[in-house]
Protein backbone atom coordinates (compact mmCIF):
# COMPACT_ATOMS: atom_id res chain seq x y z
CA UNK A 1 0.00 0.00 0.00
CA UNK A 2 1.46 3.52 -0.56
CA UNK A 3 2.38 5.97 2.07
CA UNK A 4 -1.16 8.50 0.75
CA UNK A 5 -3.24 4.94 0.64
CA UNK A 6 -2.03 4.28 4.22
CA UNK A 7 -2.98 7.84 4.84
CA UNK A 8 -6.08 8.11 3.77
CA UNK A 9 -7.25 4.90 5.07
CA UNK A 10 -5.78 6.19 8.83
CA UNK A 11 -7.64 9.60 8.61
CA UNK A 12 -10.86 7.62 7.07
CA UNK A 13 -10.48 5.48 10.36
CA UNK A 14 -9.94 7.77 13.02
CA UNK A 15 -12.67 9.72 11.30
CA UNK A 16 -15.53 6.69 11.93
CA UNK A 17 -14.55 6.92 15.56
CA UNK A 18 -15.14 10.59 16.15
CA UNK A 19 -11.12 11.40 16.45
CA UNK A 20 -9.76 14.44 14.51
CA UNK A 21 -7.18 13.72 12.16
CA UNK A 22 -3.83 14.93 12.81
CA UNK A 23 -1.40 15.03 9.93
CA UNK A 24 1.81 15.42 12.33
CA UNK A 25 0.73 12.34 14.22
CA UNK A 26 -0.30 10.80 10.82
CA UNK A 27 3.01 11.48 9.57
CA UNK A 28 4.72 9.96 12.80
CA UNK A 29 2.61 6.64 12.01
CA UNK A 30 3.67 6.17 8.54
CA UNK A 31 7.35 7.00 9.32
CA UNK A 32 7.24 4.36 11.74
CA UNK A 33 5.59 2.14 9.54
CA UNK A 34 8.43 2.82 6.57
CA UNK A 35 11.01 2.06 9.22
CA UNK A 36 9.77 -1.12 10.84
CA UNK A 37 8.99 -2.52 7.02
CA UNK A 38 5.71 -3.54 8.24
CA UNK A 39 2.42 -1.88 10.40
CA UNK A 40 3.00 -2.57 13.92
CA UNK A 41 -0.10 -1.45 16.14
CA UNK A 42 0.77 -2.14 19.26
CA UNK A 43 4.33 -0.95 19.07
CA UNK A 44 2.81 2.24 17.17
CA UNK A 45 0.34 3.36 19.84
CA UNK A 46 2.73 2.06 22.42
CA UNK A 47 5.10 5.34 21.37
CA UNK A 48 2.01 7.93 21.04
CA UNK A 49 2.33 10.63 23.25
CA UNK A 50 -0.25 10.24 26.04
CA UNK A 51 -1.50 13.97 25.57
CA UNK A 52 -3.11 12.67 22.09
CA UNK A 53 -4.75 10.02 23.70
CA UNK A 54 -5.95 11.91 26.49
CA UNK A 55 -7.04 14.89 23.87
CA UNK A 56 -9.78 12.55 22.26
CA UNK A 57 -10.48 10.26 25.37
CA UNK A 58 -9.03 7.30 24.12
CA UNK A 59 -6.26 4.74 25.10
CA UNK A 60 -3.38 2.98 23.49
CA UNK A 61 -5.56 0.00 23.02
CA UNK A 62 -8.28 1.39 21.02
CA UNK A 63 -5.70 3.47 18.82
CA UNK A 64 -4.17 -0.02 18.31
CA UNK A 65 -7.29 -1.52 16.96
CA UNK A 66 -7.99 1.61 15.13
CA UNK A 67 -4.13 1.21 12.72
CA UNK A 68 -5.36 -2.43 12.60
CA UNK A 69 -8.58 -1.89 10.94
CA UNK A 70 -7.26 0.57 8.63
CA UNK A 71 -3.91 -0.57 7.64
CA UNK A 72 -3.07 -3.94 9.84
CA UNK A 73 -1.14 -6.45 7.85
CA UNK A 74 -0.17 -3.85 5.42
CA UNK A 75 3.66 -2.16 4.63
CA UNK A 76 5.07 1.02 2.33
CA UNK A 77 5.66 0.39 -1.31
CA UNK A 78 8.24 2.31 -2.65
CA UNK A 79 8.40 3.85 -5.96
CA UNK A 80 10.83 4.90 -8.68
CA UNK A 81 12.51 7.47 -9.55
CA UNK A 82 11.31 8.79 -12.67
CA UNK A 83 7.89 7.90 -13.67
CA UNK A 84 4.65 9.48 -14.95
CA UNK A 85 0.81 8.77 -14.56
CA UNK A 86 -2.11 9.89 -16.14
CA UNK A 87 -5.03 11.29 -14.75
CA UNK A 88 -8.08 11.77 -15.79
CA UNK A 89 -10.85 14.53 -14.88
CA UNK A 90 -13.99 14.80 -15.85
CA UNK A 91 -12.85 12.88 -18.63
CA UNK A 92 -10.20 15.05 -19.80
CA UNK A 93 -6.84 13.09 -19.54
CA UNK A 94 -3.29 14.31 -18.03
CA UNK A 95 -0.13 12.43 -18.64
CA UNK A 96 1.83 13.84 -15.96
CA UNK A 97 5.69 13.07 -15.61
CA UNK A 98 8.51 13.16 -12.88
CA UNK A 99 11.10 12.61 -14.69
CA UNK A 100 13.58 14.78 -12.11
CA UNK A 101 16.83 16.29 -12.48
CA UNK A 102 19.78 14.49 -11.31
CA UNK A 103 20.09 14.20 -7.53
CA UNK A 104 16.66 14.63 -6.64
CA UNK A 105 14.35 12.17 -5.67
CA UNK A 106 10.63 10.52 -4.96
CA UNK A 107 10.41 8.73 -1.88
CA UNK A 108 7.36 7.04 -0.16
CA UNK A 109 4.84 8.62 -2.58
CA UNK A 110 1.56 9.09 -1.68
CA UNK A 111 -0.10 7.43 -5.17
CA UNK A 112 1.21 4.53 -7.17
CA UNK A 113 3.22 6.00 -10.02
CA UNK A 114 4.80 4.00 -12.76
CA UNK A 115 3.75 2.46 -16.21
CA UNK A 116 -0.41 2.27 -16.52
CA UNK A 117 -1.02 4.04 -13.35
CA UNK A 118 -4.18 5.75 -14.11
CA UNK A 119 -6.52 7.99 -11.43
CA UNK A 120 -10.08 8.98 -12.00
CA UNK A 121 -11.62 12.17 -10.54
CA UNK A 122 -14.94 13.89 -10.50
CA UNK A 123 -17.04 14.99 -8.33
CA UNK A 124 -18.18 11.06 -6.91
CA UNK A 125 -14.64 10.29 -6.77
CA UNK A 126 -13.25 9.30 -3.31
CA UNK A 127 -11.31 11.73 -1.21
CA UNK A 128 -8.63 9.57 -1.70
CA UNK A 129 -8.59 9.78 -5.55
CA UNK A 130 -8.86 13.86 -5.30
CA UNK A 131 -5.36 13.77 -3.20
CA UNK A 132 -3.67 11.61 -5.61
CA UNK A 133 -4.37 13.50 -8.15
CA UNK A 134 -2.97 16.73 -5.97
CA UNK A 135 -0.25 14.69 -5.71
CA UNK A 136 0.62 13.51 -8.98
CA UNK A 137 0.40 17.39 -9.75
CA UNK A 138 2.57 18.42 -7.21
CA UNK A 139 5.28 15.39 -8.23
CA UNK A 140 5.03 17.10 -11.68
CA UNK A 141 5.05 20.34 -11.01
CA UNK A 142 8.04 20.23 -8.65
CA UNK A 143 9.82 18.17 -11.43
CA UNK A 144 9.64 21.19 -13.93
CA UNK A 145 6.57 19.85 -15.50
CA UNK A 146 3.64 22.16 -14.10
CA UNK A 147 0.52 21.64 -15.98
CA UNK A 148 -1.65 24.31 -15.59
CA UNK A 149 -5.13 22.81 -17.78
CA UNK A 150 -4.57 20.19 -15.39
CA UNK A 151 -4.61 22.22 -12.24
CA UNK A 152 -7.37 24.38 -13.54
CA UNK A 153 -9.37 21.22 -14.46
CA UNK A 154 -8.65 19.66 -11.05
CA UNK A 155 -9.57 22.94 -9.00
CA UNK A 156 -13.04 23.24 -10.79
CA UNK A 157 -13.78 19.84 -9.34
CA UNK A 158 -12.13 20.45 -5.71
CA UNK A 159 -14.76 23.53 -5.77
CA UNK A 160 -17.65 21.60 -7.22
CA UNK A 161 -17.30 19.18 -4.27
CA UNK A 162 -16.62 21.83 -1.18
CA UNK A 163 -15.22 18.25 1.12
CA UNK A 164 -11.83 19.94 1.20
CA UNK A 165 -10.34 23.22 2.84
CA UNK A 166 -7.24 24.92 1.52
CA UNK A 167 -5.56 23.99 4.77
CA UNK A 168 -5.95 20.42 4.37
CA UNK A 169 -4.59 21.12 1.34
CA UNK A 170 -1.30 22.70 2.48
CA UNK A 171 -0.77 19.73 4.84
CA UNK A 172 -0.95 18.14 2.20
CA UNK A 173 2.03 19.36 0.05
CA UNK A 174 4.31 19.95 3.02
CA UNK A 175 3.98 16.19 3.18
CA UNK A 176 4.46 15.23 -0.59
CA UNK A 177 7.49 18.31 -0.53
CA UNK A 178 8.82 16.23 2.95
CA UNK A 179 8.94 13.15 0.79
CA UNK A 180 9.67 14.19 -2.95
CA UNK A 181 12.98 16.50 -1.30
CA UNK A 182 12.97 18.72 -4.37
CA UNK A 183 15.37 21.14 -4.59
CA UNK A 184 14.62 24.96 -3.21
CA UNK A 185 14.98 26.66 -6.65
CA UNK A 186 12.25 23.96 -7.97
CA UNK A 187 10.32 24.34 -5.00
CA UNK A 188 10.19 28.23 -5.15
CA UNK A 189 9.80 28.08 -9.29
CA UNK A 190 6.24 26.08 -8.76
CA UNK A 191 4.95 28.66 -6.14
CA UNK A 192 5.71 31.65 -8.38
CA UNK A 193 3.61 29.28 -10.89
CA UNK A 194 1.02 28.39 -8.53
CA UNK A 195 0.54 32.19 -7.09
CA UNK A 196 -0.78 33.67 -10.12
CA UNK A 197 -4.27 33.48 -9.65
CA UNK A 198 -4.23 31.30 -6.61
CA UNK A 199 -6.67 33.64 -4.17
CA UNK A 200 -9.42 32.67 -6.14
CA UNK A 201 -9.35 28.86 -5.94
CA UNK A 202 -9.25 26.36 -2.90
CA UNK A 203 -6.68 24.36 -4.73
CA UNK A 204 -4.21 27.49 -5.76
CA UNK A 205 -4.60 28.78 -1.87
CA UNK A 206 -3.78 25.16 -0.31
CA UNK A 207 -0.97 25.03 -2.51
CA UNK A 208 0.66 28.14 -2.54
CA UNK A 209 0.35 28.16 1.35
CA UNK A 210 1.60 24.42 1.24
CA UNK A 211 5.02 25.71 -0.75
CA UNK A 212 5.27 28.45 1.16
CA UNK A 213 6.00 26.93 4.36
CA UNK A 214 8.14 24.11 2.68
CA UNK A 215 10.33 27.05 1.60
CA UNK A 216 10.41 28.17 4.97
CA UNK A 217 10.93 24.84 6.67
CA UNK A 218 12.37 22.40 4.26
CA UNK A 219 13.10 19.29 4.52
CA UNK A 220 16.21 18.20 7.22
Amino acid sequence: MTRGRMRAALAAEWEANGWEWDMQIGAFILDRVAADGRVNPEAIAATLPSSYMSRYGSDRESLAEAIERAIGGESIEADPVGASSTVIINGDTYNLSFALSEGAKIENSPIKVGPGAQTNINIDASREAVFAGIEALLRSGLAGSWDEEAARALSGVIEERGDLSAEQISEFTQEVGRTADPEPGRVRALLEKVAVGAATSTLGQGLAAGLGLLLQNPPL
